[in-house]
Order: structure tokens, then sequence, then C-alpha cells
């Protein structure tokens, strides 16, 4: 379980659509990281439209600012890229997501959060 460094949980108001929520999950992480100190960061999305859309654009202006506000933040790590992966491999990352259904505030975690252990060992023993 070598691959859980840190996470987090933000209560997030109002509706958004998925697109939209996957691209301010990615620019609230990458803030999270900046100020937390991380220089190499690989930010994996099982959601396809969220990475082509950082890596190629798109015309929406809602994503567009979405989009520049991460592309702005990759600035402050020295490695950064972005990738797809198979929701199946993505099993922590939704878990998480869920947990933030039943906080009443944000939180984060320094150490295995317990409901995503099985989680993280799954993927580590697929991955071999």
């Amino acid at each position: 379980m070598d691959n859980f460094i840190a996470g987090a949980a933000k209560v997030w108001p109002g509706r958004l659509l998925p697109l939209g929520a996957e691209l301010v999950g990615i620019r609230e992480a990458l803030s999270w990281l900046k100020d937390f100190g991380g220089t190499s960061i690989e930010v994996e999305s099982d959601a396809t439209g969220a990475i082509c859309d950082i890596l190629n654009g798109s015309s929406c202006s809602l994503v567009g600012s979405l989009r520049e506000d991460i592309r702005d933040l990759t600035n402050f790590f020295s490695n950064i890229s972005f990738c797809h992966v198979k929701r199946s491999a993505n099993k922590p990352a939704h878990l998480l997501a869920r947990a933030v259904c039943s906080l009443s505030d944000s939180q984060s975690w320094l150490h295995f959060p317990p409901f995503i252990v099985s989680a993280l060992a799954n993927n580590l023993i697929n991955d071999n």
C-alpha cells in the first residue's frame, strides 16, 4: 500500500455535471498538493473526458476556466502527468468521493483511511 500518500474529501455545495465535478476534484487536489509540498504528481482519473480536456482543451467556458486553473497549478510541480485509468483501478478515489456524502465538513488523511485499505490492497495485487 505504498501508493497512498495522502487523501482528502471536500464538501462542495450544489450539484455539478460529471465532467465539471471531475475537473473541480482535480483542481482541488492539485491545490491541496501544492500546499502539502508534493513535487512529482501523477493524476489518474477514470473520466476520459476530463483527461482529454486537460490535455487537449475544449470550448466550454466553465470547463475552460477549470482547465486553465489546472494548467496554472501544474507550474507548481517539477513533474506532473495526467492519465486515464480504468474505473476498476480507481476504486480508492471513488470510495473517498462517496465518503464525502456522509461528511458535514471537508476532511483529509495523512494515513490510510480505514474504508479504503482493502481497495488499495486490491490495486496492489492487481498491479503485480
